[in-house]
This record gives structure tokens, sequence and C-alpha cells, in this order.
């Protein structure tokens, strides 16, 4: 009997030549390509979740087996067809019998592009996933750019070359029909990457790319100074160049401005974690993407360069002490000098502008309406890329993203992955590496305050270095020790979440954590938040609700 793995591989080959015998000047038979993807993606697969390989394997090879009849006619449905093609060749190979009828079933069920209820069984599903996967993203430029080029772009005038590689919406469905965990979230990542290079191929088709300065041509070393002093900013993560205004200028070289170039935006977790992005860099992050969507509106871009001005040392992580509010400290800041004054000689009224960083009257800048603003979006875009989970350019995030009212707005690909960056933005928040070291420095913070090592205000006034130098000098032992701990030993600190109302061990710090960073994109065009239309997206946002509770540090 014939070997079954060549025979399966042969009786697809011959197919595939069949079905393009009849395309004069083809450069490439896309059904030939297109199996081979759909092999090696099947077997990837179903390596990866524990689907039958023979099963797999033979489906794969023979699933478009009837796309290239013998006679040379169009069958009807091609699943079907290829169902009881497969069940011949099958059976004159050493292919196990026992399974022929899983094979036959797996082909039958792989036609068409969306589905509304889930595909079984396993194998079933692989099948489906890695036909629709080899769909989606770059991969299908290789399968079907020439041929249809030679059917769209022959046209009069200039074609939509975008439309022509990358239908989203078609995309999107086609995300939402697959199965296997592992391959939606591949599916994801494709559709992202080929909007950004349709995006990018539409623009450059009509040279739309030698008309924006700003983000081809506005970086110059003097703007990525942060200082404010040749009057230009570059925001290096946005590709978003700020022609500051006077006020702007002299607020940067103020000292509550620069200070939070010396304060860690990821708190405490930089003793852990690579997370080195200063308070200032997301303060001017901010004021780049309000620039970018008002540029004119003078209140608001200063209310963004000044809204992050009371954190204390450490930022969020030392929010876990007594009588730290950052909130107060902004206010006391904007209303005292030299803030005030210089708000004051050009127009700005300060109450004003603390009620916009309030979110009073909503603004891009800050809502209290469960949606994405500006302020939020700057944060979980600079973590995913420090952090290396990004899957698209900050700048090209941008150009997907509009606002609606005072809210960020995106299609669906795109709001789906800021929802996903949202989650595993949460999800580092409570990890390990970030809830002990917070939780050791604000216990000698509060030893220190306790012990009268230090004042709130000079923890309010001080810079995390400064602040960690001087503690580690006062004399104190216990407190110079856990500064020790997290600048050297680190992996020492060791956190358990309470999942059954138990109690601590002696010794262990409790850390009761209930606050999320949930607000979500709108879905642009509809007016409603992303998760009450994207079931990926309310499934994300459900992960997100799970990781509160009570912690337990030991130290």
């Amino acid at each position: 009997m014939k070997d079954w793995h060549e025979a399966v591989r042969e009786a697809a080959r011959q197919a595939a030549e069949r079905e393009m015998a009849g395309s004069e000047g083809a450069s490439l038979n896309y059904r030939w390509e297109h199996v081979q993807a759909v092999a090696t993606t099947a077997l990837r697969l179903a390596e990866q979740v524990g689907a039958d390989r023979e099963i797999v394997e033979a489906a794969a090879w023979l699933h478009d087996v009837a796309k290239g009849a013998e006679d040379g006619s169009k069958v009807g449905h091609h699943g079907r067809v290829g169902a009881e093609i497969a069940r011949a060749i099958l059976a004159d190979t050493d292919f196990p019998p026992h399974k022929v009828d899983a094979v036959a079933d797996a082909i039958a069920k792989h036609v068409g592009l969306v589905k509304d209820h889930a595909v079984k069984p396993l194998e079933a599903a692989v099948l489906w996933d890695a036909d629709k996967l080899t769909k989606l993203g770059p991969v299908i430029i290789v399968h079907e750019a020439i041929l249809a080029a030679q059917e769209q772009i022959g046209a009069e005038g200039t074609p939509d070359v975008g439309t022509w590689i990358f239908d989203q919406e078609l995309d999107v469905g086609i995300v939402d029909s697959l199965n296997i965990p592992l391959a939606r979230q591949a599916a994801q990542a494709r559709v992202l990457a080929m909007g950004g290079f349709a995006r990018q191929l539409k623009r450059a088709w009509v040279a739309d790319d030698l008309l924006d300065p700003a983000h081809t041509h506005g970086y110059a070393a003097e703007a990525l100074r942060q200082d404010g002093r040749d009057g230009v900013l570059w925001s290096p993560l946005w590709r978003v160049r700020v022609e500051l205004t006077a006020l702007e200028r002299a607020l940067l070289q103020t000292w509550p401005l620069r200070r939070l170039h010396f304060l860690r935006h990821n708190g405490a977790s930089v003793f852990a974690y690579p997370l080195t992005v200063s308070r200032l860099q997301h303060t001017l992050g901010v004021l780049a993407l309000v620039a970018h969507f008002a540029p004119d509106d003078v209140s608001l871009r200063a209310a963004a360069l000044l809204h992050d001005v009371g954190h204390y040392v450490f930022c969020h992580s030392a929010e876990l002490v007594a009588g730290v509010d950052h909130h107060a400290t902004t206010r006391r800041r904007v209303m005292g000098e030299p803030i005030c004054g210089l708000l004051s000689a050009h127009g700005l009224e300060p109450e004003r502008l603390l009620a916009l960083m309030d979110g009073d009257p909503p603004n891009p800048l800050r809502t209290h309406n469960g949606l994405l603003h500006l302020d939020h979006l700057d944060s979980w875009a600079r973590q995913a890329q420090a952090a290396g989970f990004a899957e698209m350019p900050a700048h090209e995030l941008l150009a997907c993203l509009s606002l609606d009212g005072n809210n960020v707005a995106a299609d669906r690909a795109t709001a789906e992955y800021l929802v996903r960056i949202i989650r595993q933005g949460n999800e580092r928040h409570y990890a390990e590496g970030s809830i002990g070291p917070g939780a050791v420095l604000a216990h000698l913070l509060t030893l220190a305050l306790e012990r009268g090592l230090v004042t709130l205000d000079e923890l309010a006034d001080a810079t995390d270095e400064d602040m960690l130098a001087r503690l580690a000098t006062r004399g104190d032992e216990e407190v110079a020790g856990l500064i020790g701990l997290l600048r050297r030993e680190p992996w020492r600190v060791v956190v358990r979440k309470d999942d059954s109302g138990g109690r601590p061990r002696e010794g262990e710090l409790v850390v009761k954590l209930d606050k999320l960073y949930d607000a979500v994109p709108l879905l642009a065009g509809t007016g409603l938040p992303v998760t009450e239309v994207s079931a990926v997206a309310r499934d994300e946002m459900a992960r997100v609700g799970e990781l509160v509770g009570t912690f337990w540090v030991s130290i």
C-alpha cells in the first residue's frame, strides 16, 4: 500500500496543478502555496494544543483537493466533495482506517471565512483555524498580491491599494471565528501588522508620506531636549513634534516639572523590571497627544503639562503610605509659586486648569465615564513599548486613533489591541515584581515617617534617588536594610495572593489592592465602548477584573 504522507501531498499538488491549468500567465500557483501554508500552520497548532497529528496532517493537505476536480469542472460544496475524495485517496494508503472519518469530517467543515459557532472536534477546529490564519496578515501578500494586482490595479485612476490588500471588517470577522486561543492571538497580531502595512502602502502609493513632516521630518537633536530651551519638543514614542508656547517653555524650566525627570513613572517596580521611564517622559507624551488632537487648546495643553506635578517619590508606589495624596499636592503646587504666577502672567486661571485635570468638565485629558482618555493612553502605550509587548509602534497606533467627543476611538482591530495592552499593563501592575517592591518601599517609608527620619512634605519634594540616599544614611539599620534589599536582592521578596481568606504568616506585609485602570476605547463610528461590541474585548477585561485582591509579602 502507498505511504499516506506521500500520497496526500502528491494528491494536493496534482489538484493544485489541475486548478491552475487554465490560467495563462499566472506567475505562481496560489492553491499550492496556500495548501502548503495550511499544512505547516495546522501541524504547528496541533503540536501546541495536543490534536491528533495524523488526522490534522491528512486533512490539511487534502482540504482543498476538490478545487482541482479531475474533469476541470467547478464543484458545488468543495468541503463535502473533498471529504469523499479524501476517503478514496486514504483508502488506498496505509493511513489508519479508524481515523478516516475524522479527516473527512474536518475537510467538510472547513468551508467559509466566518462562523458564529465553534468548530468541533479539536482536529476540525485546528484545520479551520489554520486555513483562516493563512488568509490573514502579510503572508497573504505572497499568496495573492500578483493575481490581485492583475485584476484590480490595471484600471485608470488611483487604486485603493489599502483596500485591495486589507479588508479589516472581513479580517476581524475571521478572527472572531477562530476556535483556538493561540490561533486567535496570532491572528490579531497579523491583522494589526497588515493594517499598518496597508496604511503605509496607501500613503506611499500617492506620495502622501512626503506631506507629513510631523512624522517623517520632525526629529532634531534640539527637539529631543526635555527642558524647553529651544522652544520645540519631539516625542520619541509618538513621533509628534510640538512647537512649545512661551508658557510651556517657562513651565518646563521650573523645578516642579524638572523634578519629574527624576521620578520613576512605574514606581518601585523599577527594582525588578526594566521600566525606567520617568514621570516627565509620560508628562511630555501626554502633552504631545493633546497637542496632536487639540493643538490650539492652550489651557488643555498647560493642564497636560501640570497634571502630575504633585507625585511623591516613586509615584504610585508611595500611595500605599498613609497620608500620601498626589492630587492634593498637585493642587498646592499649581496654586503656589512659581507655577501660579506663570499661569496668571499668561492669562490662564489656575483653578480652571485644576478642574480640567480632574475632568471637570470632561475633556480629552481626563474623563470619569469608564472610557479611555489621553493620560492613560500614553501610559499604556509607553509601558507596552518599555516592557516589550507592544505589537505595533506607538506612532502607527496614533495614526489609527481619533477622538469621539473626549475619548479615544479606534477601528475594531485597533480597539481590541488597546484593550489587550490595557489587560497586559494591569497584569504587570499586579505581578510579583510590582507588588513586592512596592510593598517593601511603602513599608520602609512608613517606618521612616513613624521614626521621624522624614516628613510627608519631604517625600513630596524629593527625587527617588535623593530620598533613598538620605534614608540610607540616617542611622536606622532596619530602614537601610530594606533599601539594600530593594537595590541588591529584590528576588528575595516573595508575594502570595490570599485566595481563601486565610491569615498571613508572621512577619508578612499585608497589601490590599483593588484599584484597576480599566477604561476602554470607543469603537469608531458607533459611540459604543468596544467591550459592548467585541466578545474578545469583553473577555480581556474580564481577566483584568480577576486581578484584585489581598496579597501577603514576605521579606
